[in-house]
């Protein structure tokens, strides 16, 4: 079997992601509407805890702000209740299919690729592939998203807050993508599919020594399987102690530049504040709306 380059790995596995997906088109549609469902709720509560505070503020009737707010909150929690429901019901099977089609291919493979290839590590890279694609439906569908959705939201409303807010906070979040972007693609990424590729090894030295137990031991084989085990595992744990470490400092990186926007949108708005362009309901909505915007951000 031909390996395949590394180019483009990101572009092929969403577009195996997708056709198994559309496969379940009714599941997909309802994740969808939930998550938007949920977000839109999401984006509405920074907006009525800014008219509940500027209530408070002005010795109105907060109960209407009051209110809303609790609607919103019931439907956020119950949208995404729903959807996690529903991507379960949409990931299972997915799962099962693929693993089942690459169960089938495998054995249909020539009998010299069988004899040349470990089998614990085309098993690990089988079953590794399967739970890859949990992995990817939440972030796609869950985190990446909702995020963007929440994103061009929340500077929509700060632009009509105040459109200087809202010009500093869409330059800041599309920095702060672009750098996630470049860090985890061409940065964390690549030292990833090493340390995983070596794991799949670290597998297949373990499954077939112990298959082979019997040779191995007739041939008092042991002392070589061990040292054999321990150059895999040394190797194993120097790509591994990279990507964690890459993982790490890329995560440091984000963190910095989210504080750095959090910073510079905060001031702008307590700038606005102190010449009398924004009350105390504006600075709350504000506050509230980096929380849940940074909250979605991390992700």
């Amino acid at each position: 079997m031909t390996r395949l380059s590394t180019n483009g790995a990101f572009r092929r596995v969403l577009a195996f992601a997708f056709r198994l997906w559309a496969r379940r088109p009714g599941l997909v549609a309802a994740v969808l509407l939930l998550v938007l469902t949920s977000t839109a709720a999401d984006i509405m509560i920074p907006v009525f805890t800014g008219r509940l505070v500027a209530a408070v503020s002005e010795t109105a009737s907060p109960w209407g702000a009051f209110g809303v707010l609790l609607g919103l909150g019931a439907v956020s929690i119950a949208a995404k209740i729903l959807s996690y429901f529903s991507i379960i019901a949409l990931t299972v099977p997915t799962m099962q299919v693929a693993e089942a089609e690459a169960f089938a291919r495998v054995q249909r493979l020539p009998a010299d690729w069988h004899a040349n290839a470990f089998a614990g590590s085309t098993v690990r890279q089988i079953t590794r592939g399967a739970w890859a694609l949990d992995d990817m439906a939440d972030v796609l569908l869950l985190a990446l998203l909702p995020s963007m959705l929440v994103l061009l939201g929340t500077i929509g409303t700060l632009t009509v807050f105040r459109w200087e807010i809202g010009a500093v906070a869409a330059v800041g979040a599309a920095l702060i993508l672009g750098l996630s972007l470049t860090l985890t693609l061409g940065w964390v990424a690549p030292a990833a599919r090493l340390s995983n590729a070596q794991d799949s090894r670290v597998s297949g030295a373990l499954a077939d020594a112990i298959t082979s137990n019997a040779v191995v031991r007739a041939h008092a084989g042991e002392p070589r399987e061990d040292e054999r085990l321990g150059r895999v595992l040394s190797k194993w744990a120097s790509r591994t102690r990279r990507t964690w470490r890459r993982g790490t400092w890329s995560g440091l990186a984000q963190d910095t530049s989210l504080w750095c926007l959090r910073a510079a949108v905060l001031g702008g708005a307590l700038l606005a504040f102190a010449r009398g362009l924004a009350g105390a309901g504006e600075i709350a909505y504000v506050v509230s709306a980096l929380g849940m915007l940074d909250g979605y951000l991390r992700q």
